[in-house]
């Protein structure tokens, strides 16, 4: 693997302390003088990369933002195409599962929204000239497919792990559920794809998700995937900092593979 192209995931249920870990390591990392990206900058290292025509490229330069909405965004089907034809395994099973559970579109709209995006970034990652830190990916989406309805099934674990495009390394960040739905509880705005389910649910599905993305981190162990185990409801600076140094060792072992 192109030391470029290195991809880190993190994995673990709303508010578990994903994305302020990843944004505490990466200030870890670059406070180092490592060159690493979050999934904006990776988004805007992939849309600059692309040829807009001479007009959308200068406009581009002048106005990132721009770029992002009205050229990126509806290319993103494009992207999705792309990844269907590079992942078709994956894509079966993926539209296997949206064609379970419920019959509204409450669940499933916004969810297949989400793996689109996630397809869009995947696209533009692959253009990237850095190491990827991903706050969110495929291994995420693995909780958003099984875990938010209860949907889950022995086996999943495994057969997502053999059709999903493989990160580099994954981050497990690990909170209890109690402690996520608190956190939840105090945030503007309620997780989309629980809407339509009770609040008293919430702790359920939340331990549901754990013991899922717990057997999805076995399974990408016995694939060789190096996994780091983090707690999201200790030492933040401690754990930030765990993180950073398995993203080095990660990042390490492609150079001396690249060699």
């Amino acid at each position: 693997m192109d030391i470029m192209a290195v991809r880190i995931e993190f994995c673990g249920v709303p508010a578990s302390g994903k994305s302020t870990l990843c944004a505490g390591a990466l200030r870890l990392l670059r406070a180092r003088n490592r060159t690493v990206l979050d999934r904006e900058a990776t988004v805007d290292e992939g849309l600059r990369s692309r040829n807009f025509g001479v007009l959308g490229n200068l406009l581009g330069a002048l106005a990132p933002g721009w770029r992002r909405k009205f050229l990126g965004l509806p290319h993103g089907l494009d992207d999705w195409h792309r990844f269907v034809v590079d992942h078709p395994a994956f894509a079966a099973l993926i539209h296997g599962w949206l064609a379970e559970g419920e019959a509204g579109v409450t669940w499933r709209a916004p969810l297949f929204y989400a793996l689109l995006t996630s397809a869009f970034e995947f696209q533009l990652s692959l253009a990237a000239k850095h190491p990827v830190l991903l706050d969110e990916g495929f291994a995420q989406r693995f909780f958003s497919l099984r875990g938010y309805r209860g949907l889950g099934r022995p086996g999943d674990a495994a057969r997502y792990a053999e059709a999903m495009p493989l990160p580099a390394a994954l981050v497990v960040v690990a909170t209890s559920p109690e402690i996520c739905v608190e956190r939840v509880k105090q945030r503007d705005h309620f997780p989309v794809l629980s809407q339509g389910e009770a609040v008293s649910l919430l702790p359920v599905r939340f331990a549901e998700g754990d013991a899922l993305l717990a057997a999805l981190a076995a399974e990408l162990e016995r694939c060789g995937i190096p996994v780091l185990r983090v707690k999201g409801d200790g030492d933040w600076e401690a754990a930030a900092g765990e993180i950073a140094g398995f993203a080095e060792s990660i990042l390490a072992r492609k150079r001396e593979e690249c060699e």
